[in-house]
């Protein structure tokens, strides 16, 4: 039930009628001028794909009947998408996330999209970049910042086989404004449709971030058919390191240190970590050479 035929007139290619199948499945047109026609679904039920077969008919002489079968195939929704970036970053360091995306139907998706929000509680977005898509089209994209509740466009009739770069850091805003949401607007995309290059966003983690804290990345992506959307999410965090401000001192015999050492031993208390024995030793003979 509810599968729409489009009838057109051969020779005019005018549209001379629709006809709706009913709870039977069955449609019959109006009465119909004798002459030549091509009829073609142009709406499918719900959860069936339109079918790609045209009808050529003629009617020949009054009262003529045709009588016709069609068979739809099922659809199948999918939409997947995925994120990695770095499982541990240094506090005030930069990294980054990668994306994939694939509508994996078997029926084109109208208003396709994907989009991510950034962690805006501990990083701010530096760069973007587009990635390339399967098939040819043009897309634009949104983001939206923490001054504003709604989209503004980044840029627009972008080719989804060029790789573009954009520095969002560089946009024009207001003292503590950051662009918290980008969305990549699509349109329809065919079966298949999938990034090729994938699209990737570089955020700086800021310095004042606590050691351990979890950084919790969300994006989510989807598409439309027939009414019905269909979405998928990915997340990804990552785990902020912070140096410690309590240095730490060789396990050796404990000397005192004065204020003039200490303080060397504070910037250099990462490295210390990491120094052979023989090192180490070295640097207990700099501390108690300083201290005579």
């Amino acid at each position: 039930k509810g599968a729409v035929y489009e009838i057109v007139n051969a020779r005019s290619g005018k549209v001379v009628d629709y006809i709706t199948t009913d709870a039977r499945g069955v449609a019959a047109s109006k009465a119909l001028p004798l002459t030549r026609y091509q009829i073609r679904e142009v709406t499918a039920p719900a959860y069936w794909q339109v079918s790609s077969e045209m009808f050529d008919v003629t009617l020949e002489y009054p009262s003529q009947i045709i009588k016709l079968s069609a068979f739809d195939k099922p659809s199948s929704l999918g939409v997947t998408i995925t994120k990695r970036g770095n499982s541990a970053v240094m506090a005030g360091s930069q990294m980054r996330y990668d994306f994939t995306v694939a509508n994996t139907s078997n029926v084109p998706l109208e208003s396709f999209f994907w989009h991510d929000r950034i962690p805006t509680d501990i990083a701010n977005a530096t760069v973007l970049s587009t990635g390339t898509y399967s098939a040819r089209l043009t897309y634009r994209i949104l983001y939206k910042t923490n001054y504003s509740a709604s989209y503004q466009v980044l840029a627009s009739n972008l080719l989804s086989s060029n790789n573009y770069s954009f520095a969002l850091n560089a946009i024009p805003m207001q003292a503590g404004e950051v662009v918290t949401d980008i969305y990549f607007d699509f349109g329809t995309v065919p079966v298949g449709f999938q990034s090729v290059a994938n699209p990737t966003l570089s955020v700086m983690v800021k310095g004042m971030a606590v050691n351990g804290y979890q950084m919790v990345n969300r994006a989510d992506a989807g598409g439309k058919y027939q009414g019905t959307w269909q979405t998928a999410t990915a997340n990804w965090i990552t785990i902020v390191r912070k140096i410690g401000t309590t240095p730490k001192l060789p396990l050796h015999d404990a000397l005192p240190i004065s204020p003039a050492i200490y303080k060397l031993c504070f910037n250099h208390c990462a490295e210390i970590d990491l120094m052979s024995t023989v090192v180490r030793t070295r640097w207990l003979s700099l501390l108690h050479d300083s201290q005579n």
